[in-house]
């Protein structure tokens, strides 16, 4: 029995494919972008601690101990140990910082969810900055 699985191709259509999961290359030179997918991946495996977890609606996720993230955390799911370039790339792929309201000091973009995992191929790094 050969499992089949739905995921995004390089054009957002929705594509099959056997045996693993083909994630759109998307990235500088093709690569496919790998940060949402492992950010994703880290919250689901760490969300049950005290560092990083959840919000109650699933839609956006706290870092509750910055130091002991860094420390513990990071260098399990990223090449990098330095919060602030975690920081940076939550920003070059669009997540903001709830200012107001329950879910206050939590990280949120509108793609990223704990219940859409397949909906990770349409969040894309921001290739210019924003102007202000």
């Amino acid at each position: 029995v050969e499992t089949i699985k739905m995921s995004c191709s390089s054009d957002d259509s929705m594509t099959m494919a056997t045996d693993k999961t083909h994630y759109p290359r998307t990235g500088k030179r093709g690569v496919p972008q790998t940060f949402p997918r492992k950010l994703h991946k880290m919250l689901e495996a760490e969300s049950e601690g005290m560092i990083v977890h959840w919000s109650s609606s699933g839609r956006a996720f706290r870092i509750a101990n910055v130091s002991l993230f860094s420390e513990e955390i990071l260098p399990k799911y990223f090449k990098t140990s330095k919060f602030s370039s975690f920081q940076r790339n939550l920003n070059l792929y669009g997540f903001t910082k709830i200012r107001k309201g329950p879910e206050l000091d939590m990280y949120f973009h509108p793609g990223f969810s704990r219940s859409d995992k397949d909906g990770l191929c349409q969040l894309r790094k921001r290739t210019k900055a924003p102007i202000k």
